[in-house]
């Protein structure tokens, strides 16, 4: 089961590194892997929210993590970088549709600190790069939980 998230923003992810060397997502303290890395986000309380993910320090070496967001057609869109973090686009109540999910996928990569920013072409190159694939589902308060196909959510 997806990890819960309700009302806040922003939403700041972490990021580390396993015994493997490959780069996993963190919020707050629970590592995403068992989720497969997903996370379900409700806005009913909030107007808006916004995903952010943090550098990192790995074996004493700062890490400046860089996401990009992933259309529907796999192409990337940079996230801004503001101070040690990455932050994605501000994500509206008003814009989501009613009564289901939307789907924010992006990919995160991790270079030392001082080293150009990546610029991966596609999903496959940034994950070639060491990048990982994080999936936000996000709803307003009127969506059916997943699953549940009878009224509306009490």
């Amino acid at each position: 089961m997806a990890r819960q998230i309700d009302n806040v923003n922003p939403i700041l992810f972490n990021a580390a590194y396993d015994s493997a060397g490959a780069l996993y997502g963190i919020y707050e303290t629970v590592s995403l892997v068992p989720d497969d890395h997903e996370v379900e986000v409700t806005i009913d309380e909030i107007s808006s929210t916004q995903l952010r993910i943090a550098d990192f320090t790995h074996s004493g070496i700062l890490r400046n993590v860089y996401a990009f967001s992933i259309d529907s057609a796999g192409g990337l869109t940079a996230w801004s970088r503001v101070g040690s973090t990455s932050q994605g686009p501000t994500i509206a109540q008003s814009s989501l549709p009613a009564e289901q999910w939307t789907d924010i996928d992006f990919v995160a990569i991790a270079v030392t600190n001082g080293s150009s920013a990546p610029t991966p072409g596609s999903v496959t190159a940034a994950t070639q790069q060491g990048g990982r694939v994080i999936r936000v589902k996000i709803r307003k308060d009127d969506a059916h939980p997943i699953g549940t196909t009878q009224g509306r959510k009490p």
